[in-house]
């Protein structure tokens, strides 16, 4: 997966203005950066890649990596979720706002932040024919054991993703309604081929997630054309089954981004120009970088500050 051009971006953006070092020296616990980006986009391999060059000479910063996948909730809770709102196709299986453990998340950041000795969640996203569950806990990674961690990555697909007033999501609502249905077939997206009220209620959700953007002192997203994520999730599974030996079927896949595809059409451009509105912090300036790429990951420009 090319991601040469995003990972030299990111170290730049890194180095400039010393973030982390800084970071480190006026704050206690680790330092925290966000990264978002569509789903096979790479975000998953530039932070593994990030945390590597992190551990290493000159920086040799003890680093974690964790998802937003790592939250989601177990294989039994979530059909319990979705048999509790049958009518609402966007919460049948894991992904949107809802489908995480918001206690387990806030429970793990508030560990690593105060230094603390901390089991890391692990999901396994093959088990179940592709639709997942959490890992037992004997298999969880422990660290702040013998090294405190210094840096603490996170990346998920709607990391940053901000719930909408009402209004607001009715009004996008209903352009994607009309969209949906020009006789053309020009529409591609699925927020207006879901209920108003399915989509209210994953915006309403959202709301328990924000709480942990205060933790992010950095945030990386990965820009592209939102389409391109029904590709790249294509080869994530066809990589997962070579892998693990298990991985959802084609034509499971675009049903299960279907799923996902609204909030994507609701909240990405919010992401990509005002990431932080509301965020109880006064220097956001800089802090947020897009790395553009186009349909093959190359990384096009490195835009500072939404």
């Amino acid at each position: 997966m090319p991601t040469s051009g995003m990972l030299h971006h990111a170290i730049k953006f890194l180095r400039d203005e010393e973030r982390i070092s800084k970071y480190l020296v006026l704050n206690q616990g680790p330092y925290f950066l966000a990264i978002q980006g569509v789903q096979g986009s790479g975000k998953t391999t530039l932070a593994k890649d990030l945390a590597e060059i992190l551990c290493s000479p000159p920086w040799s910063l003890p680093t974690i990596v964790l998802s937003i996948d790592d939250f989601y909730l177990t294989h039994e809770d979530q059909l319990t979720l979705a048999k509790q709102h049958p009518d609402n196709p966007l919460i049948q299986h894991r992904g949107q706002a809802s489908t995480h453990d918001i206690n387990l998340w806030r429970t793990t950041f508030e560990s690593l932040r105060a230094g603390r000795h901390t089991a890391i969640p692990q999901y396994d996203k093959s088990r179940f024919d592709g639709q997942g569950d959490r890992v037992d806990e004997s298999h969880w990674q422990h660290v702040n054991e013998s090294k405190a961690i210094k840096v603490v990555i996170f990346e998920g697909w709607s990391v940053g993703f901000r719930a909408l007033p009402q209004d607001e999501v009715r009004n996008k609502w209903e352009v994607a309604c009309k969209s949906n249905g020009d006789a053309t077939g020009a529409y591609k997206g699925q927020l207006g081929k879901n209920q108003l009220e399915n989509i209210l209620f994953v915006n309403e959700a959202l709301k328990a997630e924000e709480e942990f953007y205060e933790y992010f002192s950095d945030f990386i997203q990965i820009d592209s054309e939102i389409s391109n994520v029904y590709k790249w999730r294509l080869q994530q599974e066809h990589a997962l089954r070579v892998s693990k030996g298990s991985s959802m079927a084609d034509e499971a896949v675009k049903s299960f981004i279907d799923g996902y595809f609204p909030s994507y059409e609701l909240y990405t451009e919010e992401l990509r120009h005002a990431t932080w509105r509301g965020i109880n912090r006064t220097d956001w300036h800089a802090r947020h970088v897009r790395l553009c790429i186009d349909d093959d990951r190359q990384a096009m420009n490195c835009i500072i500050d939404g």
